[in-house]
């Protein structure tokens, strides 16, 4: 675990953490963990030189293109823009469909151009009209929960359900209508207002 200052490229200020990607809010610096995402560091306030590019995964946040990495094939994450509910919901790193099969629980093609201006093209997505990436990260991290406002972005875009065992195995999950929008190896509980089990 380290402690930097960080360039909020969001807000282009020195010393606050980037919103959104897990951090808590501080004058002089962000503790970055996994669950914060990642960030751009700039070396030059901590005595170096230049920057180095910290790069996100699938359904993380993002402000450009080069902000999304996929290690095992160069250029087949872009920055998308994503809604809830109609409205933009805000930007995230999603797998083009051209580069192999879509993985659960990613099967909702979404077409879209990217931030940085790549044309209009099919992404592996989720579904924009019951849920967020925030709430499909909860699901994937297996997230504990004690209500639904803990999971996703708290706007009914996660559920909170109890998978068992009682009131330790509350975790967080997502609404669904076909078991493709869960996590391989997990059930829609019913077609109509479902939860991934």
């Amino acid at each position: 675990m380290f402690h930097v200052k960080i360039r909020n490229l969001n807000l282009l200020a020195w010393g606050a953490c980037v919103l959104g990607f897990g951090c808590t809010n501080s004058a002089e610096d962000c503790e970055y963990t996994a669950s914060c995402g990642s960030v751009t560091l700039d070396a030059g306030p901590l005595g170096g030189s230049g920057s180095q590019q910290v790069t996100r995964s699938i359904c993380q946040a993002c402000s450009a293109d080069s902000d999304c990495a996929d290690l095992a094939s160069a250029n087949s994450l872009r920055c998308v823009p994503m809604t809830y509910r109609g409205t933009f919901h805000g930007n995230y790193c999603l797998s083009l469909t051209s580069a192999g099969a879509c993985s659960q629980p990613y099967m909702t093609p979404l077409s879209a151009a990217s931030v940085s201006g790549a044309a209009i093209e099919s992404y592996c997505g989720i579904d924009e009209n019951t849920t967020t990436c925030e709430a499909v990260l909860d699901l994937t991290s297996s997230k504990t929960c004690a209500r639904a406002n803990n999971c996703g972005s708290g706007q009914g875009d996660g559920l909170c359900q109890n998978l068992g065992g009682g009131n330790q195995n509350q975790r967080c999950t997502i609404p669904c209508a076909v078991s493709t929008q869960c996590l391989l190896g997990q059930t829609c509980s019913s077609l109509n207002n479902g939860y991934c089990r």
